[in-house]
Order: structure tokens, then sequence, then C-alpha cells
């Protein structure tokens, strides 16, 4: 089966060149033409804590390269998003083509529908962590958890391929009780990472560490929770990171178990972990911070529900930018 990666940077790269080195058909697609020449060239070569590694991998900045593609995974950046897709409208006609977001925010999969036709798309999400060190060369950085879903949450073959796919690949998978919970699951844990890490500049694992830092993780989890539940999702603890308990528990519980879980993250060596937002924001690149946070406090205002601290945090990122 063909699988394009579109918008390969870090977390596309991880993604695409541990499936093309199970074997699987995967062609890299991105703008980035030192990326594409290194890799097509010398191979991709991913680092992780395990070791090293050069994948052979096929990669194009040309979108139109691709005549045939039986999955489509999106992964440029939100800005990029409507581009993106009109460079591969050529594909729209392809009646087994299964496209799917793996982007930060809960938006995508309406985006997708608008343009392919609700049919074609899957709900996607993951916490795989990784950054881009120089062209042709990625760390792998978190080895986090993928969840794939249909809209309507049936279990289908083309859901059931895809999770196989990457659980054969080294990528732990699940189909989730309800991709939509899943999607917002993974937005309320982004957020608090994204808005800290942006502000303080710091890795994820000293954001997690620290007691203050630690204090407004907490105090912005239950911010997008309060939106999500008056959105009638309900939130459940999908990526492992006690999401349900740090909304529900104590607040001086809740703010140890996430300095407890900075504390695990530093033995386990996981120190290079740095929120994809802060890699923009050092870049000079422009961040998702409206796709993302500032999709939530305009919710939360729509809504009327409060988020002091997440407003607080978007406007000093809009600042920065």
């Amino acid at each position: 089966m063909t699988i394009v990666i579109l918008g390969a940077g870090a977390l596309g790269s991880v993604i695409g060149g541990c499936l093309a080195e199970n074997g699987f058909d995967v062609t890299l697609v991105t703008r980035n033409k030192d990326h594409v020449s290194k890799i097509n060239e010398t191979g991709l070569k991913i680092v992780s804590r395990t070791g090293k590694r050069t994948i052979e991998a096929k990669a194009t900045t040309n979108p139109r390269d691709i005549s045939k593609a039986r999955f489509l995974i999106l992964l440029v950046k939100t800005k990029d998003t409507i581009d993106a897709l009109e460079s591969v409208a050529h594909l729209k006609q392809q009646k087994d083509l299964c496209v799917m977001s793996l982007q930060n925010g809960v938006a995508k999969n309406e985006v997708l529908s608008d343009f392919f036709g609700g049919e074609k798309v899957i709900g996607a999400t993951t916490i795989i962590g990784a950054t881009l060190l120089e062209p042709g060369k990625v760390a792998h950085t978190y080895d986090g958890i993928t969840y794939f879903g249909e809209l309507n949450n049936e279990k289908t073959e083309r859901v059931l391929g895809i999770t196989r796919m990457f659980n054969e690949s080294g990528l732990e998978t699940r189909i989730p009780e309800s991709i939509q919970s899943a999607e917002w699951t993974k937005l309320i844990q982004y957020t608090p990472a994204a808005s800290l890490a942006a502000v303080t500049r710091l890795f994820f694992h000293k954001i997690l560490k620290d007691e203050h830092t630690a204090y407004l993780f907490v105090s912005v989890v239950r911010e997008c929770a309060a939106l999500a539940r008056k959105l009638g999702i309900v939130i459940k603890d999908y990526f492992n990171f006690g999401i349900e308990q740090l909304v529900d528990a104590d607040m001086d519980i809740a703010v140890e178990m996430i300095r407890n879980r900075g504390e695990q993250f530093e033995k386990n060596g996981l120190t290079k972990i740095k929120i994809s937002m802060l890699q923009d924001i050092e870049r000079g690149r422009k961040t998702e911070v409206d796709a993302t946070i500032g999709y939530i406090v305009k919710k939360a205002k729509e809504y009327g529900v409060s988020v002091p601290n997440l407003e607080f945090a978007w406007r000093v990122i809009k600042a920065i930018e």
C-alpha cells in the first residue's frame, strides 16, 4: 500500500522512516530541498535513545510526483494546510484514497472533509516526539502513542489496516472508543505544554518538574477540560498522562503528579523533548498558536467558559510572533 507523508519535517520523517524501514511503500513530501536531497542521496538518518540508524526512503519536493496514494497523512503546519491540500488535489478522484491528519488541533478533520469528502477521512492523533537536527537527520525524542479512528467510530478494514502497519513498524498505535475524545485529550495535553514551552523556552521535562510551571500546567489543563465538557466531549486518559486525574484531583495532588512525571522523564533520559511550538519560535517561524491555543480561547468565549491562564499565554505568544 502506498503511504504519502505530506509535510515530512521532523515528525513526518520519523513516522515515514519507521514505516519505510519495515518495508512499506512510503513517499516523504516536503518543501525542504536540502532535506529531500540528503534523504535521496544518503538515506534518512534517525537518532533515538536506542541508537542511530540510516533508512532508505523516497522523498520529493513536488507533490505532483505522487500519482496514487492509499493513505495520505497530513503533517504540514496548520497555516500551510490549504496550500498543501491544493497541491494534491489531483488525488481527489481516487476512490480508495484515505486521508488523515496528525496535526495539532481538533478542527483538522472538518477541513479534510470539506476538501476530500467526509467518506475519505479518518480521525488521527499522536504524541510521538521528533526534532529536525539537520537536513536528512532527525531525532526521535519520544515514543508516544498514536490513535486512528473512523469519524463515526466504527472499526473498519482501513482503520485496522493503518493501525496494523504502524504497530508492525514499532509505532504503538490503537483504535480508541471515540477518536473525537482522543483528539481532544491530545489537545488538552498539548496546549499547556506548548503554551509554557513558548513562554519559558524550557525543555518539556523542566516544565513538568518546576512547581510553578507544574501549577500552571494543571490550571491550563482544567481550563481546556472545562470547555471540552461544555462541548459534550468525554475526557479519558488516552495517552497515559493522567489527564482525567489532573482534572478531578485536589490541586496540590495534581501538581505533584506533574512534577513526578517530570522526574520520571529525566530518570528515563527524556531530556531533549522540545515542544514543536518552541521549535518554531526559535527558528523564527510562524507558530500554530491560532489553530491550537487560539482555537480554544475563541471557543471558550463563544461558550462562556473562563480560560484566563490560557488567554494570557496566547496573547504573549502572539506578541512574540
